[in-house]
């Protein structure tokens, strides 16, 4: 059984500034375009015959030349690997995108740059399918059928598994009549388990290093091999930090040292990755954090800290006879003082539906 090596990733954002870190935002871009920069040194370690990425591979449709520069360089140095490009929301195709330039990417370097389309490595038998977008918002879905020629078929494509999204909706019954043998997928940047519909497999990777709290935990590609009608990809983290989310209940400290004390005490992860510190619960009045002097203590490479505590008693407020009354009356008996927290600041408007 013929079996080709295939890494997939999406959504690298190669020149993309944090800006919300200041000093320390310049280092996280560094260390993020180094992530991306490892996982082609991987290919050429592990002999990885075919890099798909899934799009927005540069953060604007004309990034500035010192990046694309160094991207085509670092290509060239990966000439053993086939690298397949589908460019996404961020990096669409523009007439004057560095994708259109002509004699200008390595050899071993393909992208993508308009409807659904094929490749073919005839000698591997072996083809590559994708397609660009070509402005900010593809509201019909660019994904076709694949010959039905014995060849493996890969696909890379950037788009959203959701009728109504307006980044190239596709849908499952779409991807089932594909006849891909395996569909890198991105835009999402929260990876998924491979699935799979009729005999096409399919996944998001992610991003491969985080930017902010909506990207948490693990980021990283998937590696394995592909043949026809199947897939054995496994997922390996790339980013060298990664982003957490902590609620700290104040309601029994009373000092700026105890909570900084408290954080350190409870990471979720180690004092070298990123944090956004909530302080919850109720001080009663007798004591207000000062989130700079907290986070100036708090020894972790970033962290945000955001007030989200009540200082109010909430043996007044249950003595209230409201809605909001009795919703204390509630919690208190139950002792859930986290959803106690929350609800409290739902009363006042403070929270959205979705908050979790």
């Amino acid at each position: 059984m013929k079996t080709v090596t295939v890494a997939h990733c999406a959504d690298i954002h190669y020149d993309s500034d944090i800006v919300y870190m200041g000093v320390k935002g310049r280092i996280r871009k560094r260390e993020r375009q180094a992530s991306f920069e490892n996982i082609l040194k991987m290919c050429r370690q592990k002999h990885i015959e075919y890099l798909l990425i899934a799009g927005d591979l540069f953060e604007k449709p004309e990034p500035e030349e010192k990046y694309v520069e160094r991207l085509r360089d670092k290509f060239a140095e990966c000439d053993e690997t086939y690298i397949f490009i589908s460019p996404g929301n961020h990096d669409y195709i523009t007439e004057h995108s560095p994708y259109m330039r002509e004699n200008y990417w390595p050899d071993n370097v393909y992208i993508f740059k308009g409807g659904w389309e094929g490749v073919e490595i005839e000698e591997e038998g072996v083809s590559i399918w994708g397609a660009a977008f070509e402005e900010m918002y593809e509201r019909e879905g660019m994904i076709g059928k694949c010959d039905d020629d014995g060849n493996i078929h890969l696909g890379v494509l950037h788009a959203d598994i959701r009728p109504d999204s307006l980044y190239n909706p596709i849908s499952k019954k779409q991807i089932r009549e594909s006849n891909i043998d395996y569909l890198a997928l991105g835009h999402i940047h929260e990876r998924t388990n491979p699935a799979k519909e009729g005999t096409t497999w399919y996944c998001y990777s992610g991003c491969h290093d985080g930017r902010g709290f909506d990207e948490q935990g693990e980021c990283g590609i998937y590696v394995g091999e592909v043949w026809k009608g199947g897939c054995n990809m496994e997922f390996e983290e790339t980013a060298g930090r990664r982003y957490y989310s902590m609620r700290v209940d104040i309601s029994d400290m009373d000092t700026d040292e105890e909570v900084a004390e408290y954080i350190e005490n409870n990471l979720k992860g180690n004092e070298d990755d990123i944090y956004n510190i909530v302080l919850c619960g109720n001080t009663n009045g007798r004591y207000k954090p000062d989130e700079e002097n907290i986070r100036g203590m708090t020894d972790v490479f970033f962290s945000m800290v955001v007030s989200e505590y009540q200082s109010e008693d909430y043996t007044q407020i249950a003595n209230e006879n409201t809605v909001r009354g009795e919703f204390v009356r509630r919690m208190l008996k139950s002792g859930d003082m986290e959803a106690l927290d929350i609800g409290l600041r739902a009363f006042d408007m403070e929270v959205g539906y979705y908050e979790d």
